[in-house]
């Protein structure tokens, strides 16, 4: 579906303890999403591996680090932020994130899908006025409906003029800048 569509993913993996995913993930989802992740792999899709760093999960991304490696798979880090994100988590004091980026570039490559195949142009797109529905469903909706749609260009245009606290994290900043 999409292997010839110029699409990178990027999975979300922030420990590899299957009993500390639940509490992660507030779900069961750990052999699901591996078990896409060998897939993806195994077909040469475009992926990398991005894990959010917080005091809860200091000790385990190191783990995820390793294991992306073992796959041949990129793996880059994300400091938790906790502005504009739900969650408990304790940002890692002394690594704090910083960006000289005026506009957040997720709105050139971001593509979310939630567990239920919701689509979303970022994690954050639901707190934007106005855009709080998802773009499309992966589950429900073809791929050319949801790409050529009128609602997804007014997302993507007010993603280019938001102004969110995320967009000074990893993932949104332009590619000309250091990873």
């Amino acid at each position: 579906m999409i292997r010839n569509k110029n699409v990178h993913l990027v999975f979300s993996i922030d420990t590899l303890d299957k009993e500390f995913w639940k509490f992660v993930r507030g779900n069961d989802t750990y052999d699901i999403v591996l078990s896409n992740l060998k897939y993806a792999v195994k077909q040469n899709i475009s992926i990398s591996i991005q894990s959010v760093l917080a005091e809860e999960t200091r000790e385990h991304v190191k783990n995820v680090a390793d294991f992306s490696k073992e796959l041949g798979v990129d793996h880059f880090t994300q400091n938790f932020v906790s502005e504009g994100f739900n969650g408990h988590w304790t940002p890692i004091q002394e690594n704090k994130t910083s960006s000289s980026c005026d506009v957040c570039q997720a709105y050139k490559h971001n593509i979310v899908i939630m567990q239920n195949g919701d689509i979303f142009s970022c994690f954050d797109q639901p707190k934007i006025s106005g855009f709080e529905k998802p773009v499309g469903n992966i589950l429900k909706d073809n791929y050319s409906s949801i790409k050529n749609s009128f609602y997804l260009y007014k997302v993507l245009y007010a993603m280019k003029n938001c102004d969110l606290p995320c967009k000074v994290l990893r993932c949104n900043k332009d590619e000309g800048e250091s990873k």
